[in-house]
């Protein structure tokens, strides 16, 4: 290394009578700095090689104190991510809140008629409407053990199955009530909608004239009845889903050439 050069001594005493004469002019030390010392008070100067300057301090200690852990945490918990909370937004002078619709979740019976309506096939409309033909649909409600084939009623099995309904009602002193009323319905609905269970057909409602046979109704009547209750259930749900679809078929084959 090459040799630090030699210190003029008539240069340093040239320099502390400038540093004395600026002290003259300088005021005293704040209070708060009396114990601070000036660069220029030691005696040698800086250099702790030369015997001057204060020793050299050891390094800080590499621990937090406690006010700057907590501060830490707090500053940490500040500035975690939260759930969005619904935004306001001010429209035509009034506060709005932008929320995203939750999620309803489907329901068993939702569950149900999307898997049964996923192995059907289509309704034919140009058999029904121009052919005078039935309308029908093979529903497999369990595939292979349970499938029915309903059909749409006249409106000849409609005003039947009311008057059965009113006859029966009127044949009871103080008439049906509600859930007779809602099981007689159910069977009656069953009884004339029904075209084929699991391959065996039940037969015509009508007469060569047109009209509702009496025989053949009770008979389908009376197969209802004969069904086990769970049975009549699902059966009675997926005729109500038939029906819908049946109509929602209808109302778009008239709008879709709009």
């Amino acid at each position: 290394m090459p040799a630090e050069p030699a210190v003029d001594p008539k240069k340093v005493s040239r320099n502390r009578d400038i540093l004395e004469r600026a002290k003259a002019r300088t005021p005293d030390r704040p209070m708060d700095l009396e114990d601070v010392r000036r660069f220029d008070d030691h005696p040698v100067g800086w250099r702790p090689e030369e015997g001057g300057g204060d020793p050299a301090r050891p390094p800080p200690k590499k621990t937090l104190s406690k006010d700057t852990v907590d501060g830490l945490k707090q500053f940490t918990q500040a500035n975690t991510p939260r759930p969005e909370a619904p935004v306001e937004e001010e429209e035509y002078g009034e506060t709005v809140k932008s929320t995203t619709p939750p999620v309803t979740p489907k329901t068993e019976d939702q569950v149900l008629r999307e898997t049964i309506e996923a192995r059907l096939d289509s309704f034919d409309i140009g058999q029904y409407l121009f052919t005078g033909g039935e309308m029908t649909q093979k529903v497999p409600i369990v595939p292979g053990k349970l499938e029915v084939t309903f059909r749409l009623v006249t409106d000849a099995e409609e005003v039947y199955v009311d008057a059965q309904l009113r006859l029966e009602n009127d044949g009871i002193k103080g008439g049906l009530a509600d859930r007779e009323m809602y099981r007689r319905l159910n069977e009656w609905s069953l009884a004339s909608h029904i075209y084929s269970i699991n391959g065996q057909a039940w037969g015509p409602t009508l007469d060569n004239a047109g009209r509702v046979d009496e025989k053949a109704m009770q008979n389908r009547f009376a197969k209802v009845r004969k069904l086990p209750s769970p049975v009549v259930t699902i059966i009675s749900q997926n005729l109500a889903w038939f029906v819908d679809r049946a109509n929602k078929s209808l109302t778009f084959e008239a709008l879709k050439n709009g």
